[in-house]
């Protein structure tokens, strides 16, 4: 059961399953605009509707945010959520690209290709 206390926590506010498949199923549309765009109109808008969608399905759930957990805050939880799980596995990749010959990031590459090729042979499947 998720309280006040946790929502407003930063490391717990996507823990809830509802509000973490939210999140996951905009991280495409994060990653479009924010590659294409950079901070815009197009991105800021993105945020406030995400926003909405937080509030709204934490609301359903019978969650409430602190008084004091305005928009900003619940846009930086977001913005560190997508940086979590976008930008920091691709600047290690990039790093582990730069010097593939150690043992480690050998192993790491290998992985990768593995997810790689599941995943193009699952977007296959789907044309």
């Amino acid at each position: 059961n998720i309280d006040v206390i946790t929502l407003i926590m930063f490391s717990h506010i996507f823990q809830s399953t509802a509000l973490k498949m939210l999140m996951e199923d905009r991280m495409r549309e994060h990653y479009a605009l924010s590659a294409t765009k950079g901070y815009s109109e197009p991105q800021q808008e993105f945020y406030d509707t995400l926003i909405i969608e937080i509030r709204e399905k934490a609301s359903k759930h019978g969650w409430s945010f602190a008084s004091n957990f305005n928009n900003k805050a619940l846009r930086d939880r977001i913005r560190s959520f997508f940086n979590k799980r976008i930008y920091q596995p691709k600047k290690r990749l990039r790093k582990i690209i730069e010097n593939p010959t150690k043992k480690t990031n050998a192993k790491a590459l290998v992985a990768h290709l593995q997810l790689i090729q599941q995943h193009s042979s699952k977007d296959e499947q789907h044309r």
